[in-house]
């Protein structure tokens, strides 16, 4: 007897089953092909399929088209001529099929920049200068037209220390920027400095950063964008020794510092730092929640330390790097953001004085949210940005009235919106997405824009080549609007490697939104205060 054979003529191999299905990102409404393929056995074989519990289906190849996403356990049963089975079963994730593009848009003007951008964001000065941070550690000046004006590297401390901030601008055109997050090998220093925006130098660099007693200082910096006050600028950073530090606008000279028994803020501050109009700068320290330090005190504290006002870390347990915003709930001043844990998304808002919790809605069908943010309607309503579940369409937006706790409404996508939304004069809803579409949504959030930029930049008359071997777009910063509803936002190249800067107009955007918080840092400048 030859090994390997029955006396029969069939193969004593035993017998073993599996298939593949095509495409392997099938979404909504598209025909799926499954072929099976089998070893061993006893030829010949009949080939049996469930779909869940929507079809039974036969033949060594099978087509099915799943009506709605979700993900379908599939079961191939296989028989060989001697009876015996083998049963083999996959889960097909389904996605949402795209939406398809509606409404208008210009690309008014592009430029590219070197190195990504996570998180950063233009900003704009009050002449219309457009300026751009990125991961290369580099920061770009156009003017309103997008011609480059200016480039400068921005210096950090540990070599590989990358920059996560956004410029916040000054009356004056003062730049303040915070730059270096920790390295891939663990180390973190930081660099806080304020720059003339004529060239870009140096106006002071701070020097004084805090730590407790025997530790050196190594500041890092995440979303931790500063604060323009009157006379200082409040800034933080995360780490043990992270705190809240007031600098002085004149000579960047420490002025105050938030301490608690000899100890800096508990977790520092991973983003912030914004200033309520109750006069409280409010931070988010990752798992040790939210806080507030009085600036008044900050700014009493003659190069010393002040303890903070309060800190909530009451359900708010998580880290994040979303951006904050203040705004009006119930006739008192409230900060809010959003933070996530296992089970979903918080929406939150809690009092600016106290720190007690005011609202909290818990989105619990999307996924992590690091960054994102929050933003504020005319109507006083907190809008978020949502991640997304793979077959889910979870991602998006969600409107919440912080008065009753209450969802006012949803725009759902099957895309990450990783960058805070920004509202226009008319209430609409600006927001990109990481798969670069650019979408507006109506206060009710009913589409009116879906544009892909990808698309958009590769057939520009102009741009295509400025933009020559864009692979994709991605978008993970969150778009300003000015007071002519010119709409900026920085993208990135699929490849990561390298980035741009867009200047964008949709007709139905005069201008920003009459709110307590219309986009990320307050208003096109990111002060980061709240009027």
């Amino acid at each position: 007897m030859m090994a390997g054979c029955t006396k029969d003529g069939g193969d004593s191999t035993p017998m073993n089953a599996n298939f593949t299905y095509s495409p392997e990102s099938p979404t909504s409404g598209q025909q799926v092909e499954m072929t099976a393929t089998v070893t061993g056995g006893k030829s010949p074989y009949s080939y049996s399929w469930k779909i869940s519990s929507l079809a039974d289906l036969s033949g060594q190849k099978a087509t099915y088209t799943f009506s709605t996403y979700g993900s379908y356990q599939v079961t191939l049963t296989v028989t060989d001529a001697s009876g015996a089975k083998v049963t083999k079963k996959k889960m097909v994730d389904v996605i949402p099929a795209e939406k398809p593009e509606t409404g208008a848009i210009e690309v008014l003007w592009g430029a590219k920049i070197e190195g990504y951008s996570t998180i950063s964001s233009p900003a704009l000065d009050n002449s219309g200068n457009v300026y751009a941070v990125t991961r290369a550690n580099k920061m770009y000046k156009f003017n309103s037209s997008g011609v480059q004006q200016s480039v400068r590297d921005i210096p950090n401390a540990v070599s590989g220390a990358v920059t996560w901030g956004t410029p916040a601008i000054d009356t004056d055109g003062t730049i303040y920027l915070c730059s270096g997050t920790y390295t891939n090998g663990g180390q973190a220093s930081g660099r806080f400095a304020a720059y003339n925006s004529s060239d870009l130098s140096d106006k002071w660099n701070f020097t004084q950063f805090w730590a407790m007693s025997g530790k050196t200082p190594k500041p890092n910096m995440f979303a931790t964008n500063p604060a323009i006050g009157q006379d200082n600028v409040y800034m933080g950073y995360a780490g043990d020794n992270g705190t809240i530090m007031a600098v002085s606008k004149a000579d960047g000279k420490l002025v105050g510092r938030l301490e608690r028994a000899g100890k800096g803020i508990a977790g520092g501050a991973r983003s912030g730092v914004v200033l309520s109009k109750a006069g409280y700068v409010h931070y988010y320290g990752g798992k040790y929640g939210i806080g507030a330090g009085s600036a008044s005190a900050l700014d009493a504290a003659n190069g010393g330390a002040t303890d903070w006002a309060w800190h909530n870390n009451a359900e708010l347990p998580n880290q994040s790097y979303s951006s904050l915003a203040c705004l009006d709930v119930n006739g008192s001043t409230c900060v809010a953001g959003i933070v996530t844990d296992n089970e979903g998304t918080v929406v939150y808002a809690v009092n600016s004085q106290s720190g007690s919790n005011v609202c909290q809605y818990r989105v619990e069908d999307t996924y992590a949210q690091e960054q994102g943010g929050v933003v504020a309607t005319s109507e006083g309503y907190i809008v978020a940005s949502l991640k997304t579940h793979r077959t889910k369409e979870t991602g998006g937006i969600i409107v919440v009235n912080p008065a009753t706790g209450a969802l006012v409404a949803r725009y759902s996508t099957c895309e990450d919106i990783s960058g805070s939304p920004a509202v226009d004069a008319a209430g609409n809803i600006h927001f990109f997405t990481e798969d670069g579409d650019y979408y507006v949504v109506n206060k009710n959030c009913e589409l009116l824009v879906k544009k892909n930029l990808s698309t958009i930049l590769k057939n520009h008359s102009t741009l295509s080549n400025t933009y020559s071997g864009l692979t994709g777009v991605k978008f993970w910063s969150s778009p300003a609007i000015d007071s002519n509803g010119k709409v900026y936002i920085q993208f990135t190249d699929a490849g990561q490697t390298w980035g741009g800067v867009l200047c964008l107009k949709y007709a139905g955007c005069t201008g920003p939104g009459a709110t307590a918080w219309p986009m990320m840092g307050h208003d096109a400048s990111r002060t980061n205060r709240q009027n």
